[in-house]
């Protein structure tokens, strides 16, 4: 296996750097929809309308509507209309593994390549889909298990736990 040197370490961080200056790009996906869901309805302590998750995910209320429906025919939200939504166990599941692995991604551009918050929150929403589950283990392995991430947010185990 190869090994990256400090060279190229480096020179990804400088890349990285120079690229950070693009504006946040958001995927939005059905993970996206249950991070902004759970993370709505954590500070509401209810449901999340669909005008609230729309402006976190920066999309249409007509799109985030037709994704919510979705969402709920896949019985990962609980959706009563004009009442909002709230994820279900599985909804909850399902948005808090891709969290996980997001914010170890973020921790380790910040730790390793010294990215800062902005870029290693941008980079990490882009790298999370290709990353395979064995790169997100041998990041954790790597951090040392870390529980909380570089802003202080924390960091669940595999097994969805919060130590």
């Amino acid at each position: 296996m190869a090994t990256i040197g400090l060279d190229e370490i480096v020179a990804i961080a400088t890349i990285m750097e120079r690229d950070s200056r693009v504006s946040k790009i958001r995927r939005t996906r059905i993970e996206d929809y249950l991070i902004a869901i759970e993370q709505i309805c954590a500070l509401s302590n209810g449901r999340a309308s669909t005008g609230s998750i729309a402006r976190e995910l920066g999309i249409s209320t007509g799109t985030c509507s037709s994704m919510l429906k979705e969402l709920a025919a896949m019985d990962l939200v609980d959706h009563l209309p004009y009442q909002g939504v709230k994820p279900t166990e599985a909804g909850k599941i399902r948005g808090r593994h891709v969290l996980r692995r997001t914010r170890l991604i973020e921790l380790f551009l910040a730790k390793v390549l010294k990215a800062n918050r902005t870029m290693a929150e941008n980079e990490a929403w882009s790298l999370e889909p290709a990353a395979s589950d064995q790169l997100i283990e041998r990041i954790d392995a790597f951090l040392n298990q870390p529980t909380i991430d570089s802003t202080g947010r924390p960091i669940r185990r595999s097994d969805a736990k919060i130590i």
